[in-house]
């Protein structure tokens, strides 16, 4: 199975849009963050938006504990990104909230990433976007399709995946 990862960054609502598809390991998420961490439009205050429901997170916990030690050592003090991860399957959202719970113990971040199943959940779950009804939804599955086009067609590869990047 292939996996992907794209992003698209949103300055005038300063947000970041991820889509993840495929199956994901440590390798690939931690790629995929160094990837958005490494774009000059890229702003660590900026909330985000993750999209797992495509997603097959294949993660333990020391795993998950790794990502959370490469998000300190990317973001250091700056971690202050409202998250929220939108997930589907069962297995993805016991991830996410274990992933929430590690950090709860770290108790180096400002906000925690919240867990919800839909678009409007991860909208109503930043309210200072100011969006048109379905825009949201509109941007992620833009998002999704030139992800999904250019799965074959990227030179930024990891082992299994690679990024896609949607510019504004």
């Amino acid at each position: 199975m292939n996996s992907g990862f794209g992003y698209r960054i949103i300055p005038e609502q300063q947000l970041v849009l991820e889509y993840f598809t495929g199956k994901a390991r440590l390798g690939d998420v931690v790629f995929s963050e160094m990837q958005l961490f490494r774009n000059p439009d890229f702003v660590a205050g900026y909330s985000a938006i993750i999209d797992f429901r495509d997603c097959e997170l294949t993660l333990s916990k020391s795993d998950l504990e790794e990502i959370i030690n490469s998000i300190k050592e990317m973001y250091g003090d700056e971690n202050t990104r409202q998250v929220v991860h939108i997930v589907s399957k069962p297995t993805e959202t016991a991830l996410a909230l274990m992933f929430s719970n590690l950090m709860v113990k770290d108790e180096h971040f400002a906000s925690l990433p919240t867990v919800v199943s839909t678009v409007q959940g991860a909208a109503d779950n930043l309210p200072a976007l100011t969006l048109r009804d379905g825009q949201l939804a509109e941007w992620l599955m833009e998002l999704k399709q030139v992800t999904l086009v250019n799965l074959d067609q990227t030179d930024h590869i990891s082992d299994t995946g690679f990024v896609c990047v949607i510019q504004e």
